[in-house]
């Protein structure tokens, strides 16, 4: 699937696709653990109940793509963006309570760099619709190898987010 961005296009196929949910798990958890060590209690909660926000949305998408892939489509693509949407927002807070904890905590690290932060909605739709383009030309193996990564896409609970 063609997607443009910032006047590049680029192609992304569904293992660029779950490479892109991948990353967005990799850096919540990264934002939540770093919290979950700095925050004060009040911030912990305030994380743990933007965290749980935006894995709830994550984990329903990428539990109806699982179902997608498996059955060739899905009934309601704008519900699937607009979790997508949601994730990445929650995400993006979360991201921003995790650097502000940072910069006042010495020897902590910010959470990704400023460009990692916002996903465009056009690299977001292109990410749901690589899942299913050429959907009818996918073997078993390949359905089963595109379930297998979006399960390791899933977020963790809070609560078991390592602290580092």
């Amino acid at each position: 699937m063609l997607v443009a961005r910032e006047g590049v296009t680029m192609t992304i196929n569904w293992q660029g696709a779950v490479g892109v949910l991948e990353a967005e798990r990799g850096r919540a958890t990264s934002a939540a653990a770093l919290i979950r060590r700095a925050g004060t209690p009040q911030e912990k909660t305030r994380a743990e109940l933007i965290y749980g926000e935006g894995m709830a949305e994550a984990n329903a998408m990428i539990g109806t793509l699982i179902v997608a892939v498996g059955q060739g489509g899905v009934d309601d693509m704008d519900g699937v963006e607009k979790r997508l949407a949601r994730a990445t927002d929650a995400r993006e807070r979360l991201g921003q309570l995790a650097r502000a904890i940072a910069d006042r905590e010495p020897g902590q690290k910010a959470v990704g760099p400023e460009w990692l932060v916002k996903l465009g909605a056009d690299l977001l739709k292109a990410v749901v619709g690589a899942l299913w383009s050429h959907r009818a030309e996918r073997d078993a193996v390949t359905r089963k190898d595109i379930t297998t990564r979006l399960e390791t896409a899933r977020w963790p609970a809070f609560a078991e987010i390592e602290t580092g």
